[in-house]
């Protein structure tokens, strides 16, 4: 007979550690969302973009600002709202699911 993972130490470290892994990953993907920010609108290439043509009527340069925003807004969104436990989480709330 074992003890729920709730009860078993062991179980309950794992997951803990688990979680850890989880966040840690999560903020270096922040981080690393970040720094590609801080390359893709700073001097060296919004100077590329920085020319009088126009698209649709609309500046290079502005098409170049909001698509970077906007796929940063995505990203970020993304990588927080990924937020699915690991394997060994979701089984052992299944478990507790099932007791219910």
């Amino acid at each position: 007979m074992s003890l729920p993972s709730d009860l078993n130490p062991i179980e309950s470290e794992k997951n803990l550690t688990l979680g850890i892994g989880h966040r840690r990953r999560k903020r270096s993907q922040l981080i690393a969302l970040m720094l590609a920010g801080l390359v893709l609108l700073n001097y060296p290439l919004l100077s590329l973009f920085g020319t009088p043509q126009l698209f649709l009527g609309i500046p290079v340069l502005y098409w170049y600002l909001f698509g970077v925003w906007f796929g940063f807004i995505l990203l970020v969104g993304f990588t927080l709202e990924s937020h699915l436990p690991p394997e060994e989480n979701r089984i052992a709330l299944d478990d507790l699911e099932e007791e219910d």
